[in-house]
């Protein structure tokens, strides 16, 4: 498997974008214009700091999930920023049919496309937005092993595993393939799916127990197989918050659920 420091984006064949039946367009990519094998290269180890995504709400039923890689190999950051560029000049040769106007490869990186490096807040290390295959064909689902131990020799062991093994904060390697572009009314990318998935779990945190209490957590059903009424949360202590409401001078917690990640590619 070429790694991606061996891949020369630049000798790959951008196809004329075709529009789909769903209405959308997309451009395919190979690795050479006489060559019809799509181009796929091994990364450097990321982390896996989000897991993979939940279903899309636009798109509950599409065998893809969003996977979000945190990059430290500056070389490869350097490598995809590269390949940003090269994809918008491909589009930009054909932006009058794509999007109805004519834009140049500047004014396409600038404004509509979609970057496969995230790295606008420089605190924390560039995202790199990829593609996992969780359903339908097997013959298309993304490959997971997952390392479960080592050798004799001090070697790790690895079975095979699902997405759900990609937990927040695992160590990954990839193998990806970079299918093309997609173009929409207002916002273009690139797709790149994950073909295999080599990962080492993060350590699962042990939840604290509690000493010298006699009390035991409440089990999420009840015996008679129901669901179990939880009571309200109160405040037992100092004013309400502003996510707390006061309704007949008891004060109630308000919990909010956490947005999830960007859906978009």
């Amino acid at each position: 498997m070429p790694l991606w420091s061996t891949v020369t984006p630049s000798e790959w064949a951008y196809k004329p974008p075709r529009k789909g039946s769903n209405g959308a367009w997309n451009s395919y990519i190979d690795t050479s214009p006489n060559s019809r094998t799509t181009p796929r290269a091994q990364l450097a180890k990321c982390v896996a700091k989000f897991g993979v995504s939940g279903p899309s709400e636009q798109n509950p039923s599409s065998t893809r999930r969003n996977l979000d890689l945190s990059v430290t190999d500056e070389d490869m950051i350097t490598f995809f920023k590269a390949l940003d560029q090269s994809n918008c000049v491909a589009a930009a040769k054909h932006s009058k049919s794509t999007f109805n106007k004519e834009y140049t490869a500047e004014m396409l990186y600038e404004t509509i496309y979609l970057k496969t490096i995230k790295d606008e807040d420089k605190r924390y290390e560039p995202l790199l937005r990829t593609k996992v295959v969780v359903g339908g064909d097997a013959r298309n689902q993304t490959k997971i092993y997952v390392v479960t131990g080592t050798d004799a020799d001090g070697n790790d062991v690895y079975e095979d595993g699902t997405f759900e093994d990609i937990t927040k904060y695992s160590h990954v390697v990839p193998i990806v393939d970079f299918r093309g572009l997609w173009f929409a009314s207002r916002q273009f990318g690139m797709t790149v799916v994950v073909k295999t998935l080599l990962v080492w779990p993060s350590p699962k945190e042990e939840e604290p127990q509690f000493e010298g209490l006699s009390i035991k957590k409440r089990s999420a059903t009840s015996m008679g197989g129901l669901a179990a009424t939880k009571k309200p949360r109160t405040m037992v202590e100092g004013e309400p918050s502003a996510s707390s409401t006061t309704t007949n001078g008891v004060s109630v917690t308000i919990t909010r659920d956490e947005t999830g990640e960007d859906d978009v590619m």
